[in-house]
């Protein structure tokens, strides 16, 4: 299981990689949510693009170890890349639906700023791969940050 600064090392690693390249990309799985606030646990890095943004990734990320794959239960080509002995998958969605980049944000974390597909768009995402069990830890967040800001009568 990583912690926050294993993570904040990889993502600056890669931020520094990328050179300001401009194309389209997300954090995708748990990293995407815990930069959101939600507490939840992470086992590696989780990043969606288009083809042309696996390429750029590759090409990026060139120095360190990686290998090619394909996820048959979500459909996704992906690229495994060990940064700092962690594992980041690079992936791109066969189904279109699934990327969500359209829907992605700037978000500040960590003196960096990322894409992150919000807290509700990654609860739908999670609902069409039937991972009921971060639908229902979105969900949970979600309902909290409501009463966090519901304003009394």
């Amino acid at each position: 299981m990583l912690d926050e600064r294993d993570v904040e090392k990889v993502l600056k690693t890669i931020h520094a990689a990328l050179k300001l390249k401009l194309f389209r990309w997300r954090l995708d799985g748990s990293v995407n949510l815990v930069v959101q606030g939600l507490a939840t646990a992470m086992n590696d890095v989780d990043i969606c693009t288009t083809a042309e943004g696996m390429y750029i990734f590759k090409k990026a990320l060139e120095n360190y170890p990686q290998q090619e794959g394909y996820h048959e239960r979500t459909g996704a080509r992906f690229v495994q890349v060990q940064v700092h002995g962690v594992s980041v998958e690079i992936l791109c969605y066969d189904n279109h639906e699934l990327r969500m980049l359209e829907h992605a944000v700037p978000r500040q974390w960590k003196e960096m700023v990322l894409p992150v597909l919000p807290v509700p768009k990654a609860q739908e995402f999670y609902q069409q791969i039937h991972r009921l069990d971060k639908v229902s830890l979105i969900q949970a967040f979600l309902e909290e940050q409501e009463g966090k800001v519901r304003i009394l009568p």
